[in-house]
Formats: C-alpha cells, structure tokens, sequence
C-alpha cells in the first residue's frame, strides 16, 4: 500500500485522490483516466457560461447529470448488447455519461445533449467501437441520441463520418492541467468515486468533531441529507424511461446506505477514522492529514 506521506505531498487534487484510491484498495489505470477525461470534458460543457455569468452558468449545470462507472447486470448487459456480445464478466461498467449538457463549448444546446464516453486504455479499440456502436443503438431505439465518445492512449484515427469522437488522453490531461480542479465541485460524478466521497465523509466528521456510524449511514438525517453530493442516480430510472433528471435519484436503504457503509468501513479499516471512547468515529491522524492536503488545494484558489 501506498504510503500516506508519498499520498498527500501530492501538488494536485487529481494526484491526491489517484493516491487515496491505492490507500482504499480501489486503484486501477483507467479509474485515473476516467477522472482526467471527466474534468477536460466538463469544462468545456461548463466553462465559458461559468466564466461570463456564474450564477446563470450553476442554474444550467443543475439539469446536468453525470455518472461515472455504472455497474451493469446481466439483464441489463443481455438487453444492450445482443449476441454475439457476451459479458466478459459477472459486472461491468459504463464508464461515463453526461445527460442533459447545457453547452458544448460555450453553445447553448436546451439540456438537449448527451454524450457516452468510454475509456480504452489498453488499445482493444474494436471492443470499444462495438460498445458505443450498440449502446447508441439501444437508446435510440427508446427515442434518446447517445452521442458516443472513445478516449485512446494516443491519438489513432478519426472517424470519417463523425459518428464518433475519438480523444487522446494526452491532449485531455493537458487541458486539465491548464485548469486543474481545486476542490470536489470541479469534479463531476464524485458520488461514483469512492476517494471522493471518503474525502467528503472526513469533512463531514471533522466538522462534527465525532459521529455515530449508524446515523451518518444508516438514518436520512446523516449523510443522506446533510451531504447529498454523495448520492447517486438513479440508472434503472434512466433505463426505464430513457430520460434522467436530476431528482432520480438511488434508494436510501437498498443503495445508498450499504454503499456509504462499505466505504465507512473500508475507511476505519485503513485507520483513517478510529471509535474513540464514547463508541463514536472520529478522524485519526492520517485522516487529518489527508484532509489538510485536500483542503490546502482549495486554498490556493483564493
């Protein structure tokens, strides 16, 4: 494991959260580029409104949703993609999705697009091309246009025909780190993102000094109401319907709760909060540790 002093002399959010995702045991290759090509691609939904008018810019994005690795069933794969596509595994994922963007590049659209991306980064670009091909091909079959795109480790070809976007993850991590994210809300789709939310659970306990595993979890009064950027959506909703809004959201007790429990637990388990004498939680020192260097990069905005 990743040792917490290499984890928060980390000189950017992305690289912090990249280290937690070691800490937690939740680090994979493609989980790191999936945060790079959901920043670069939701500043180019976001910035230029956010830049000419904020407050018009946080209305738009309000209607936005944006969800990052989307657990599949097996109903759920079988539907999508016909035979010969079979599933690979027990579960897979979609790796990200923007519904209902604003703006693309500054150009109003009415909420009106969406956009899947998917995430390549060990070159199986045919894979890659039969998944957007049939995924934007079960959508429109319920009335919704996907628009697909594929990030590749380098820059292969373009799609003649435009029918698909290909990016190279190079050219997206530089235009992050032209505008790299300060704090969780330059970061879409955090609730899917175990590192963020322990991040925000830390905040969550320090502010409350300790907390009782089974309120913060278990009981809407905890985080459920008091932090709701932790919620998910959700997908079943959208797979119903073909539309998402931003009030479909996960149930508390099936989802929400076991979710927010499972990363609790992972995070007592990595000694990042500890039950002090009263049976509460409390943040140990390497938990505010980590909680000082994620703060640090919001200071730097100022």
């Amino acid at each position: 494991m990743l040792q917490l002093d290499q984890v928060i002399s980390s000189d950017n959010l992305l690289g912090l959260l990249e280290g937690l995702d070691r800490i937690l045991g939740v680090w994979g290759t493609t989980r790191k580029h999936e945060r790079v090509a959901a920043v670069s691609l939701f500043n180019h939904m976001a910035s230029l409104g956010l830049m000419a008018d904020p407050e018009h810019a946080s209305k738009a994005l309000s209607d936005m949703v944006v969800m990052r690795n989307i657990v599949l069933e097996q109903s759920d794969y079988k539907e999508m993609f016909s035979s010969p596509y079979r599933m690979p595994q027990k579960t897979t994922e979609l790796d990200l999705l923007f519904l209902n963007a604003p703006s693309v590049f500054g150009h109003p659209t009415g909420g009106k697009l969406n956009f899947y991306v998917e995430v390549e980064m060990h070159g199986e670009l045919g894979q890659a091309e039969n998944r957007v091909r049939n995924l934007r091909r079960y959508f429109r079959d319920r009335q919704l246009e996907l628009y697909p795109i594929i990030v590749l480790p380098e820059r292969i070809r373009y799609d003649e025909d435009l029918r698909t976007v290909f990016l190279d993850i190079r050219d997206l991590q530089k235009l992050v780190e032209l505008a790299p994210p300060r704090t969780l809300r330059d970061i879409p789709g955090t609730s899917y993102d175990w590192s963020a939310t322990s991040l925000q659970i830390l905040h969550h306990v320090a502010r409350h000094k300790a907390v009782d595993v089974d309120i913060l979890v278990s009981k809407r009064e905890g985080l459920w109401n008091q932090c709701p950027t932790v919620r998910q959506h959700d997908f079943k909703a959208f797979l119903r319907r073909g539309i998402m809004q931003t009030q479909d959201i996960e149930d508390f007790q099936f989802q929400f709760a076991p979710r927010l429990r499972a990363i609790f637990e992972k995070m007592v388990e990595r000694r990042l909060l500890a039950k002090n004498t009263e049976g509460r939680y409390e943040l140990t020192t390497d938990g505010r540790d980590l909680l000082a260097c994620y703060l640090s990069f919001g200071k730097r905005e100022e």
